[in-house]
Protein backbone atom coordinates (compact mmCIF):
# COMPACT_ATOMS: atom_id res chain seq x y z
CA UNK A 1 0.00 0.00 0.00
CA UNK A 2 1.12 3.63 -1.06
CA UNK A 3 1.51 6.46 1.33
CA UNK A 4 -1.18 8.12 -0.44
CA UNK A 5 -3.86 4.97 -0.06
CA UNK A 6 -2.29 4.85 3.56
CA UNK A 7 -3.86 8.56 4.25
CA UNK A 8 -6.46 8.54 2.86
CA UNK A 9 -7.92 5.96 4.82
CA UNK A 10 -6.95 6.90 8.12
CA UNK A 11 -8.75 10.36 7.51
CA UNK A 12 -11.96 11.31 7.41
CA UNK A 13 -13.83 11.51 4.02
CA UNK A 14 -16.20 13.94 2.70
CA UNK A 15 -19.55 11.81 4.35
CA UNK A 16 -18.01 11.80 7.12
CA UNK A 17 -16.73 15.37 6.82
CA UNK A 18 -20.12 17.14 5.81
CA UNK A 19 -23.57 16.88 6.65
CA UNK A 20 -24.65 19.28 4.00
CA UNK A 21 -23.41 21.77 1.58
CA UNK A 22 -25.41 24.79 -0.40
CA UNK A 23 -23.58 26.94 -3.19
CA UNK A 24 -25.47 29.44 -4.92
CA UNK A 25 -28.74 28.94 -2.69
CA UNK A 26 -28.54 24.97 -4.67
CA UNK A 27 -28.00 22.11 -2.26
CA UNK A 28 -24.85 20.15 -3.43
CA UNK A 29 -23.73 16.61 -3.22
CA UNK A 30 -20.55 17.71 -0.50
CA UNK A 31 -19.13 14.70 -1.99
CA UNK A 32 -18.83 16.62 -5.65
CA UNK A 33 -18.58 19.76 -4.26
CA UNK A 34 -15.82 19.46 -2.12
CA UNK A 35 -13.07 17.33 -3.21
CA UNK A 36 -10.41 15.76 -1.53
CA UNK A 37 -6.58 16.43 -2.72
CA UNK A 38 -3.13 16.17 -1.34
CA UNK A 39 -1.08 19.30 0.47
CA UNK A 40 2.13 19.84 2.21
CA UNK A 41 -0.39 19.93 5.35
CA UNK A 42 -2.04 16.43 3.75
CA UNK A 43 -5.28 15.75 2.90
CA UNK A 44 -7.48 19.08 1.97
CA UNK A 45 -11.00 19.52 0.73
CA UNK A 46 -11.17 21.78 -1.91
CA UNK A 47 -14.23 23.23 -3.79
CA UNK A 48 -13.72 25.53 -6.96
CA UNK A 49 -10.16 24.37 -7.72
CA UNK A 50 -8.21 22.67 -10.53
CA UNK A 51 -5.97 20.83 -8.02
CA UNK A 52 -7.65 17.87 -7.30
CA UNK A 53 -7.38 14.12 -6.83
CA UNK A 54 -8.80 13.02 -10.46
CA UNK A 55 -9.30 9.50 -8.11
CA UNK A 56 -7.93 7.26 -5.68
CA UNK A 57 -9.12 3.63 -4.47
CA UNK A 58 -12.16 2.87 -6.68
CA UNK A 59 -13.43 6.33 -6.41
CA UNK A 60 -13.44 8.57 -9.80
CA UNK A 61 -13.83 11.98 -8.86
CA UNK A 62 -15.30 14.29 -11.80
CA UNK A 63 -13.56 17.00 -13.65
CA UNK A 64 -14.41 20.39 -11.89
CA UNK A 65 -16.13 23.03 -14.15
CA UNK A 66 -14.54 26.61 -12.73
CA UNK A 67 -17.05 28.75 -10.79
CA UNK A 68 -16.75 32.72 -11.07
CA UNK A 69 -18.23 33.92 -8.46
CA UNK A 70 -19.24 38.00 -9.60
CA UNK A 71 -22.26 38.46 -6.73
CA UNK A 72 -22.09 39.08 -3.75
CA UNK A 73 -25.86 38.66 -2.55
CA UNK A 74 -25.71 36.24 0.35
CA UNK A 75 -27.66 33.78 -1.14
CA UNK A 76 -24.76 33.21 -3.87
CA UNK A 77 -22.39 32.05 -1.13
CA UNK A 78 -20.83 28.92 -0.09
CA UNK A 79 -22.54 27.32 2.97
CA UNK A 80 -21.65 23.99 4.42
CA UNK A 81 -22.35 22.07 7.68
CA UNK A 82 -20.10 19.43 9.15
CA UNK A 83 -20.33 17.10 11.81
CA UNK A 84 -17.60 16.80 14.39
CA UNK A 85 -16.99 20.15 15.45
CA UNK A 86 -14.04 19.21 18.06
CA UNK A 87 -11.67 20.11 16.17
CA UNK A 88 -10.91 23.60 14.57
CA UNK A 89 -10.84 23.79 10.96
CA UNK A 90 -8.03 25.88 9.09
CA UNK A 91 -9.71 27.97 6.11
CA UNK A 92 -8.08 29.10 3.10
CA UNK A 93 -9.21 31.39 0.34
CA UNK A 94 -7.56 31.41 -2.97
CA UNK A 95 -7.59 31.47 -6.60
CA UNK A 96 -8.74 28.22 -8.43
CA UNK A 97 -5.60 27.65 -9.83
CA UNK A 98 -3.60 27.67 -6.14
CA UNK A 99 -3.04 25.33 -3.24
CA UNK A 100 -2.96 25.62 0.32
CA UNK A 101 1.10 25.21 1.19
CA UNK A 102 4.08 25.78 3.85
CA UNK A 103 4.23 29.44 2.89
CA UNK A 104 0.70 30.43 3.49
CA UNK A 105 -1.53 30.69 6.72
CA UNK A 106 -5.13 29.72 7.00
CA UNK A 107 -7.25 33.08 6.01
CA UNK A 108 -9.48 31.94 9.18
CA UNK A 109 -9.26 29.16 11.78
CA UNK A 110 -13.03 28.15 12.46
CA UNK A 111 -13.11 27.18 15.83
CA UNK A 112 -17.44 27.02 15.71
CA UNK A 113 -17.65 30.20 17.02
CA UNK A 114 -18.50 32.22 13.83
CA UNK A 115 -21.30 31.85 11.21
CA UNK A 116 -20.09 34.02 8.56
CA UNK A 117 -16.35 34.68 6.88
CA UNK A 118 -16.89 37.43 4.59
CA UNK A 119 -13.61 38.46 2.16
CA UNK A 120 -12.61 41.33 -0.22
CA UNK A 121 -10.56 40.59 -3.62
CA UNK A 122 -7.82 42.53 -4.70
CA UNK A 123 -6.19 41.38 -8.13
CA UNK A 124 -3.27 42.46 -10.22
CA UNK A 125 -3.00 42.01 -13.65
CA UNK A 126 -0.06 42.93 -16.31
CA UNK A 127 -0.55 43.81 -19.50
CA UNK A 128 1.07 42.13 -22.23
CA UNK A 129 3.04 44.94 -23.23
CA UNK A 130 5.73 43.89 -20.38
CA UNK A 131 6.56 41.07 -22.25
CA UNK A 132 9.59 42.55 -23.88
CA UNK A 133 10.87 43.33 -20.38
CA UNK A 134 12.38 41.12 -18.06
CA UNK A 135 11.25 39.20 -15.31
CA UNK A 136 13.49 41.02 -13.04
CA UNK A 137 12.59 43.98 -14.83
CA UNK A 138 8.40 43.75 -14.26
CA UNK A 139 8.69 41.56 -11.22
CA UNK A 140 6.71 39.40 -12.23
CA UNK A 141 6.17 35.84 -13.93
CA UNK A 142 3.56 34.59 -17.21
CA UNK A 143 3.36 31.13 -17.83
CA UNK A 144 4.82 30.41 -20.33
CA UNK A 145 8.23 32.03 -18.76
CA UNK A 146 8.66 29.39 -15.75
CA UNK A 147 7.50 25.85 -16.51
CA UNK A 148 6.46 23.81 -13.37
CA UNK A 149 6.44 19.85 -13.16
CA UNK A 150 3.00 18.49 -12.99
CA UNK A 151 0.99 22.22 -13.45
CA UNK A 152 0.27 23.58 -16.36
CA UNK A 153 -0.16 27.22 -14.76
CA UNK A 154 2.62 29.09 -13.16
CA UNK A 155 1.82 30.83 -9.40
CA UNK A 156 4.07 31.89 -6.52
CA UNK A 157 2.88 28.85 -4.12
CA UNK A 158 3.49 26.62 -6.80
CA UNK A 159 6.43 27.73 -7.83
CA UNK A 160 8.07 27.38 -4.15
CA UNK A 161 5.81 23.75 -4.21
CA UNK A 162 8.11 22.82 -6.83
CA UNK A 163 11.61 24.57 -5.08
CA UNK A 164 11.25 22.12 -2.30
CA UNK A 165 10.12 19.01 -4.16
CA UNK A 166 13.62 19.81 -6.17
CA UNK A 167 15.02 19.54 -2.58
CA UNK A 168 13.75 17.07 -1.55
CA UNK A 169 14.34 14.89 -4.57
CA UNK A 170 17.96 16.19 -4.91
CA UNK A 171 18.94 15.49 -1.14
CA UNK A 172 16.26 12.44 -0.98
CA UNK A 173 16.54 10.74 -4.26
CA UNK A 174 12.90 10.68 -3.71
CA UNK A 175 9.58 12.55 -4.41
CA UNK A 176 7.09 13.04 -1.03
CA UNK A 177 3.51 11.42 -1.96
CA UNK A 178 1.74 15.15 -1.61
CA UNK A 179 3.90 16.05 -4.90
CA UNK A 180 3.13 15.35 -8.20
CA UNK A 181 4.85 11.72 -9.00
CA UNK A 182 7.27 11.87 -11.98
CA UNK A 183 9.89 10.19 -10.35
CA UNK A 184 10.14 7.71 -7.29
CA UNK A 185 7.66 8.31 -4.48
CA UNK A 186 9.57 8.31 -0.87
CA UNK A 187 8.58 5.52 1.29
CA UNK A 188 8.71 5.58 5.08
CA UNK A 189 12.71 5.26 5.68
CA UNK A 190 12.92 8.49 3.09
CA UNK A 191 10.74 10.53 5.03
CA UNK A 192 12.97 10.01 7.79
CA UNK A 193 15.43 12.05 5.64
CA UNK A 194 12.55 14.78 4.62
CA UNK A 195 12.65 15.01 8.41
CA UNK A 196 16.01 15.10 9.27
CA UNK A 197 16.64 17.65 6.41
CA UNK A 198 13.96 19.90 6.92
CA UNK A 199 14.78 23.20 6.94
CA UNK A 200 17.70 22.84 4.12
CA UNK A 201 14.73 21.41 2.08
CA UNK A 202 12.36 24.19 2.80
CA UNK A 203 15.39 27.10 2.21
CA UNK A 204 14.00 29.09 -0.50
CA UNK A 205 17.09 31.31 -1.43
CA UNK A 206 17.92 29.91 -4.56
CA UNK A 207 14.06 29.37 -5.83
CA UNK A 208 13.94 32.49 -8.26
CA UNK A 209 10.53 32.18 -7.73
CA UNK A 210 8.22 35.64 -8.64
CA UNK A 211 4.39 36.23 -8.03
CA UNK A 212 2.50 35.29 -11.05
CA UNK A 213 1.70 38.11 -13.59
CA UNK A 214 -2.08 37.87 -12.80
CA UNK A 215 -1.89 37.85 -9.08
CA UNK A 216 -5.34 37.48 -6.85
CA UNK A 217 -5.35 38.70 -3.02
CA UNK A 218 -7.74 37.52 -0.53
CA UNK A 219 -8.45 39.25 2.69
CA UNK A 220 -11.18 38.28 5.73
CA UNK A 221 -12.64 41.73 5.90
CA UNK A 222 -15.62 40.59 8.35
CA UNK A 223 -16.53 37.93 11.17
CA UNK A 224 -19.85 37.22 12.12
CA UNK A 225 -19.99 35.87 15.27
CA UNK A 226 -21.97 33.39 16.33
CA UNK A 227 -25.52 34.52 18.38
CA UNK A 228 -26.33 33.66 21.45
CA UNK A 229 -28.84 31.49 21.92
CA UNK A 230 -28.34 29.69 18.38
CA UNK A 231 -29.38 26.38 18.47
CA UNK A 232 -25.88 23.73 17.77
CA UNK A 233 -27.14 23.42 14.29
CA UNK A 234 -25.41 26.78 13.57
CA UNK A 235 -22.68 26.14 15.22
CA UNK A 236 -21.82 23.51 12.99
CA UNK A 237 -22.22 25.92 9.95
CA UNK A 238 -20.02 28.34 8.50
CA UNK A 239 -20.97 30.72 5.30
CA UNK A 240 -18.23 32.33 3.15
CA UNK A 241 -18.98 35.25 1.14
CA UNK A 242 -17.58 38.36 -0.82
CA UNK A 243 -18.25 41.29 1.29
CA UNK A 244 -18.62 44.38 -1.44
CA UNK A 245 -18.44 44.37 -5.28
CA UNK A 246 -16.92 45.57 -7.40
CA UNK A 247 -13.38 44.37 -6.92
CA UNK A 248 -10.55 46.38 -6.69
CA UNK A 249 -7.94 45.62 -9.20
CA UNK A 250 -4.57 47.07 -9.79
CA UNK A 251 -2.94 47.23 -13.34
CA UNK A 252 0.60 46.59 -14.02
CA UNK A 253 1.68 48.12 -17.37
CA UNK A 254 5.05 49.68 -18.88
CA UNK A 255 4.74 53.59 -19.48
CA UNK A 256 7.13 54.46 -21.45
CA UNK A 257 9.18 51.79 -23.32
CA UNK A 258 11.62 51.73 -26.56
CA UNK A 259 9.21 52.45 -28.72
CA UNK A 260 8.28 55.76 -26.85
CA UNK A 261 11.60 56.77 -26.34
CA UNK A 262 12.74 56.49 -30.27
CA UNK A 263 9.60 58.60 -31.10
CA UNK A 264 10.87 60.86 -28.81
CA UNK A 265 14.01 61.44 -30.01
CA UNK A 266 12.61 61.54 -33.58
CA UNK A 267 10.73 64.26 -32.54
CA UNK A 268 13.81 66.21 -31.40
CA UNK A 269 15.43 65.84 -34.40
CA UNK A 270 12.52 66.36 -36.76
CA UNK A 271 11.95 69.72 -34.84
CA UNK A 272 15.99 70.87 -34.44
CA UNK A 273 17.54 69.00 -37.34
CA UNK A 274 14.42 68.53 -39.76
CA UNK A 275 15.99 65.43 -39.44
CA UNK A 276 13.32 62.09 -39.41
CA UNK A 277 13.59 58.18 -39.58
CA UNK A 278 12.71 58.33 -43.23
CA UNK A 279 15.47 60.74 -44.17
CA UNK A 280 17.97 58.34 -42.27
CA UNK A 281 16.57 55.21 -44.13
CA UNK A 282 17.38 56.73 -47.52
CA UNK A 283 20.64 57.90 -46.66
CA UNK A 284 21.60 54.22 -45.48
CA UNK A 285 19.63 53.40 -48.20
CA UNK A 286 21.53 55.35 -51.10
CA UNK A 287 24.76 54.81 -49.86
CA UNK A 288 24.55 51.52 -49.83
CA UNK A 289 22.31 49.41 -51.85
CA UNK A 290 21.39 52.23 -54.61
CA UNK A 291 24.81 52.76 -54.87
CA UNK A 292 25.89 49.14 -55.00
CA UNK A 293 23.14 48.21 -57.82
CA UNK A 294 24.32 50.95 -59.68
CA UNK A 295 28.03 49.84 -60.08
CA UNK A 296 26.36 46.08 -60.46
CA UNK A 297 23.97 47.02 -63.80
CA UNK A 298 24.81 50.24 -64.95
CA UNK A 299 28.75 49.87 -65.53
CA UNK A 300 28.17 50.74 -68.89
CA UNK A 301 26.30 54.48 -68.46
CA UNK A 302 29.12 54.88 -65.80
CA UNK A 303 31.72 54.39 -68.36
CA UNK A 304 30.03 56.96 -70.86
CA UNK A 305 29.46 59.56 -67.81
CA UNK A 306 33.27 59.57 -66.78
CA UNK A 307 34.27 59.62 -70.67
CA UNK A 308 32.22 62.03 -71.17
CA UNK A 309 33.43 64.52 -67.90
CA UNK A 310 37.10 64.02 -69.03
CA UNK A 311 36.20 65.49 -72.53
CA UNK A 312 34.69 68.83 -71.01
CA UNK A 313 36.97 72.05 -71.58
CA UNK A 314 38.75 72.86 -68.54
CA UNK A 315 37.19 75.36 -66.20
CA UNK A 316 38.42 79.10 -65.29
CA UNK A 317 39.98 79.56 -62.13
CA UNK A 318 40.45 83.29 -60.76
CA UNK A 319 43.48 83.73 -58.52
CA UNK A 320 42.58 87.02 -58.03
CA UNK A 321 41.94 88.77 -54.49
CA UNK A 322 39.60 91.80 -55.90
CA UNK A 323 36.00 91.05 -54.96
CA UNK A 324 33.66 90.48 -57.33
CA UNK A 325 32.12 93.16 -56.83
CA UNK A 326 35.09 95.54 -57.27
CA UNK A 327 35.66 93.75 -60.97
CA UNK A 328 34.46 90.40 -62.52
CA UNK A 329 36.20 87.26 -62.42
CA UNK A 330 39.87 87.21 -64.69
CA UNK A 331 40.10 83.72 -66.30
CA UNK A 332 42.82 81.87 -65.32
CA UNK A 333 44.09 78.27 -64.66
CA UNK A 334 45.28 76.87 -60.49
CA UNK A 335 48.68 75.51 -60.58
CA UNK A 336 46.85 72.13 -59.89
CA UNK A 337 45.38 71.84 -63.50
CA UNK A 338 49.13 73.50 -65.01
CA UNK A 339 50.32 70.35 -63.52
CA UNK A 340 48.13 67.92 -64.32
CA UNK A 341 48.75 69.52 -68.02
CA UNK A 342 52.44 68.93 -67.30
CA UNK A 343 52.68 65.25 -66.08
CA UNK A 344 50.35 64.08 -68.68
CA UNK A 345 52.84 65.83 -71.87
CA UNK A 346 55.75 64.02 -70.02
CA UNK A 347 54.19 61.04 -69.89
CA UNK A 348 53.30 61.00 -73.64
CA UNK A 349 56.34 62.39 -74.61
CA UNK A 350 56.03 65.28 -75.48
CA UNK A 351 58.17 67.59 -73.84
CA UNK A 352 59.45 70.31 -74.84
CA UNK A 353 63.18 71.54 -75.12
CA UNK A 354 64.21 75.47 -75.48
CA UNK A 355 67.84 75.47 -76.22
CA UNK A 356 69.78 72.28 -74.43
CA UNK A 357 68.10 72.51 -71.51
CA UNK A 358 64.44 70.96 -70.55
CA UNK A 359 61.59 72.75 -69.71
CA UNK A 360 61.33 73.45 -65.73
CA UNK A 361 57.83 72.40 -64.19
CA UNK A 362 55.43 75.26 -63.42
CA UNK A 363 55.94 75.26 -59.94
CA UNK A 364 59.29 76.28 -60.44
CA UNK A 365 58.89 79.07 -63.19
CA UNK A 366 55.52 80.15 -61.91
CA UNK A 367 55.70 83.27 -59.59
CA UNK A 368 52.30 83.75 -57.58
CA UNK A 369 50.83 87.40 -56.80
CA UNK A 370 51.44 89.04 -53.81
CA UNK A 371 50.30 87.60 -50.99
CA UNK A 372 49.31 84.45 -52.73
CA UNK A 373 50.69 81.26 -52.49
CA UNK A 374 49.91 78.08 -54.34
CA UNK A 375 48.89 75.41 -52.67
CA UNK A 376 48.14 71.54 -53.95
Amino acid sequence: MDMKTLLYNITFNCTEMFSSCTFKSLQKDCCEMFIPTFTEYGICFVFNSQHHLKSILDIEYPEVEIQNIQETDPDWAVRFVVRNTDTPIWIYITSSDELASTDTQPHHVWDFNVEEVMFSVKETYTTTDTAQLSIKQRRCAFDEDIKLAGYTDYSYTLCTRQCRMNNVLRLCKCIPYFYPSYKRPCDIMDLICVSEKLDEISNLDHCNCYLGCLNTVYEVEKLDALGTGREDTWRSTLTIKFVSWPMVKYKREVLFGWVDLLVSFGGIAGLFLGFSLLSGVEIVYYFTIRAFFMVLMEKDELRRIKKEESMKPIPPYDLSLTPYCISKPLPGYGIDQVLKNYKQSEKMGKQMVLGRRRLKPPSDVMIPPFGIEFMN
